[in-house]
């Protein structure tokens, strides 16, 4: 099961992950890029999008990463978690939606059409980005 969720900005670009992603299928031992990789248990495995976990200032405070000097981003299960991340002044980081919203010229810049069995299937199943 795919949970079916993202910015309505993209649905054209997922739909059309979908149907590559449809069209050549998993990859197999006869592809030759795949020829020494099995990847039976990828492909029967039932994936599900995962919500964030919540995450305490002190934890992120008390995390490896925290003790350098450093800007960064804090994201869990693929969601930024935007108060307790740090960024240099000038700097922002946007949720995709909230980015497309804004700005629709942006859309473009998130096509590929070279992208491989596994790249059009997570576009197919895209939910968000910053």
């Amino acid at each position: 099961m795919i949970l079916e969720r993202g910015p309505a900005g993209v649905e054209g670009l997922k739909q059309s992950a979908r149907a590559r992603f449809e069209a050549a299928g998993y990859p197999t031992q006869a592809d030759e890029e795949w020829r020494f990789t099995n990847i039976e248990t990828i492909a029967s495995t039932n994936f599900i999008l995962a919500e964030p976990e919540s995450l305490s200032s002190s934890e992120a405070e008390t995390s490896l990463l925290a003790r350098f000097d450093s800007y960064r981003l804090i994201f869990s299960n693929g969601h930024l978690l935007q108060s307790l991340s740090t960024l240099p002044a000038g700097v922002s980081v946007t949720a995709l939606a909230d980015a497309l919203k804004s700005d629709p010229s942006l859309e473009p810049l998130l096509t590929s059409t070279d992208e491989g069995p596994f790249g059009a299937l997570n576009s197919s199943i895209l939910s968000g980005g910053v």
